[in-house]
């Protein structure tokens, strides 16, 4: 999330982090203590768990965030009200990781 932050700050970089699904809510309350505004915009959520994943698997997993990723990436629109309850809820559903 500094990341992010960094570049949509300093850079005025449209940015946005791929996050493991498991630290959802952990990457929204950190882009809100660096101060980010709607946070749930600069978050991707990927299917966990990434780091025991096949080369495969992981592309797999990409592909099913890509159109999200880009999503993000290319909107000016505020996330809409299921997305911010999706990304902070503990469990993310199968609609949160696929881009609600």
């Amino acid at each position: 999330m500094h990341d992010v932050h960094t570049f949509e700050n300093r850079g005025r970089v449209p940015s946005v982090a791929v996050v493991s699904s498991a630290f959802a809510t952990q990457a929204i309350y950190q882009a809100e203590a660096l101060g980010m505004v709607e946070p749930e915009r600069h978050v991707v959520l990927a299917e966990h768990p990434i780091s025991d994943a096949t080369d495969e698997e992981i592309a797999l997993k990409a592909d099913l965030l890509f159109e999200d990723l880009m999503g993000q990436l290319t909107s000016n629109l505020p996330a809409s009200p299921a997305r911010k309850i999706r990304m902070r809820s503990g469990t993310p559903s199968e609609a949160c990781l696929a881009g609600a």
